[in-house]
């Protein structure tokens, strides 16, 4: 069974309501009716430095307020009270987290909940490399959801990338793996630590894509799972083809793919328009196809 990986330092909360829910270790936490999901993200003082960020449809990030200490807005006053009010925390722990409700999914009458407000992101500094103290710092992004499939939801963590701060000469510090995202980039570089480390020599290189040399017609290599969006990219003959969770197979419960994996589909078809929500604008659709019936080769 595929296991959640986990966040060093970090302590995940779930909530339906009020009531605290215990993930299994592929995240399953069964199915939830109406009302509001809550994640909390509790870090603990001892933790590498630590930022939460919220990210909207439009690829807009917002550092988020400590709930604990200095709740903003709302959603964060009501969680003070209904969640830290009778426990104790010590001295410098900090949470950051998400409020999220749950929606009917029309056509298949389930609970469900949408992308991006079913997620938030926290960004880590590791500034810890005693192994070899003159290598760079590095950052990791995590990406914290709540994930419905035919009613049933899952926790997932993933690790969205894996980053140095590279500075050459009188240059000013800058992430080359961001720069499709400034506002990420922006957000992480301005709440730095002091001393963290940065990489002065070749910036940490570009993945390389998966090989797509003799794939057959119904083949395709996995490029990337979004866990939080549930799907992905597969790399097929005919270019690269979005994947939905619910054309690939469970494993056991949660359907999802691995980066790498090799997989035959039953048909590449034209992907539907992206729907408008109000969390984003209908835009054009980055893939121009879409693979069903996905199975692992």
């Amino acid at each position: 069974m595929h296991t959640v990986p986990t966040i060093p330092g970090v302590t995940l909360e779930v909530y339906k309501q009020h009531r605290q829910l215990t993930p299994e270790p592929d995240g399953y936490v069964g199915q939830l009716y109406s009302g509001f999901a809550v994640i909390l993200a509790v870090i603990d003082p001892t933790a590498d430095p630590t930022i939460g960020l919220f990210r909207d449809g439009q690829d807009h990030y917002i550092l988020q307020k400590d709930w604990l200490n200095n709740p903003r807005t709302e959603a964060q006053r009501q969680a003070h009270t209904r969640y830290f009010t009778d426990r104790r925390f010590a001295p410098g722990t900090k949470v950051y987290g998400i409020k999220m409700p749950l929606r009917v999914d029309e056509d298949q009458a389930v609970n469900t909940v949408h992308y991006p407000e079913n997620m938030f992101v926290l960004a880590q500094y590791y500034c810890s490399n005693y192994s070899n103290p003159v290598s760079p710092d590095y950052v990791l992004v995590w990406k914290v959801a709540l994930v419905s499939q035919n009613g049933e939801f899952f926790l997932t963590i993933q690790e969205a990338y894996d980053v140095m701060i590279c500075q050459s000469g009188d240059s000013k510090p800058h992430i080359p793996r961001l720069h499709g995202h400034r506002q990420l980039e922006q957000l992480i570089l301005a709440n730095m630590p002091e001393g963290f480390r940065l990489c002065t020599g070749h910036a940490d290189p570009l993945p390389e894509g998966p090989p797509v040399d003799q794939l057959g017609h119904d083949e395709g290599i996995v490029e990337g799972w979004y866990a939080a969006r549930n799907m992905g990219c597969i790399i097929t003959a005919k270019g690269a083809a979005r994947v939905h969770w619910s054309e690939v197979p469970p494993r056991p419960r949660r359907r999802f793919l691995v980066i790498g994996e090799r997989v035959r589909f039953a048909s590449l078809r034209t992907p539907p328009p992206n729907p408008r929500t109000e969390w984003r604008k209908v835009r054009k659709a980055r893939f121009q196809l879409q693979a069903c019936g996905v199975e692992l080769c």
